[in-house]
């Protein structure tokens, strides 16, 4: 299973345990979880989608190098 699917079946139990809950204040915490499981699943569709190069961003690693290697990068201006 994927992560969209995965997110979208989270989605439909919280909606579920909404329908069961037994006070007003459970079934808006259920209904809000939801919602959020949904916009994951549209976030991890739209990653899906997106060119190979645009859906992974480099970050900055534990020193701040933005090339992951430990180094400074050369090609980037010092601030």
């Amino acid at each position: 299973m994927d992560l969209v699917d995965e997110f979208r079946t989270r989605a439909a139990e919280c909606l579920r345990l909404a329908e069961n809950a037994h006070t007003l204040p459970d079934q808006t915490m259920w209904l809000d979880m939801a919602q959020l499981w949904l916009r994951l699943s549209e976030h991890a569709r739209e990653q899906d989608s997106a060119p190979s190069g645009a859906a992974k961003r480099q970050r900055p690693d534990r020193n701040g190098d933005e090339n992951g290697n430990g180094k400074p990068d050369p090609q980037k201006p010092k601030a």
